[in-house]
């Protein structure tokens, strides 16, 4: 038997911020402000490495965000794996990996 490690993010799946802010924050402005801070290094890093906590996240931004994107910020946070669209054919080539 043969294992696969595949990344994850601009592997199998476009992670793209702006696409995944924009399920949640319509106004162009506040996409690239909020994105800018929702998606920063500094806490992905993190979260990688199990180092902080998504409550943590969700406050860290809160405090970098003004009061009125708080809501929709987390929103984005919280749901952002499901706004990350396949790159084509990936989900087809493990499948016939699977097998």
């Amino acid at each position: 038997m043969k294992n696969f490690i595949f990344d994850f993010g601009m592997v199998l799946v476009n992670f793209d911020a702006e696409y995944m802010t924009k399920a949640y924050i319509k106004n162009e402005a506040d996409v690239n402000l909020a994105k800018g801070v929702i998606f920063d290094r500094l806490y992905w890093d993190r979260l990688d490495e199990g180092t902080i906590t998504d409550d943590e996240v969700k406050n860290a931004i809160k405090s970098r965000l003004p009061e009125r994107l708080w809501d929709d910020a987390c929103r984005v946070y919280d749901n952002w794996y499901y706004n990350l669209p396949e790159i084509e054919k990936m989900a087809d080539l493990v499948k016939e990996i699977k097998v």
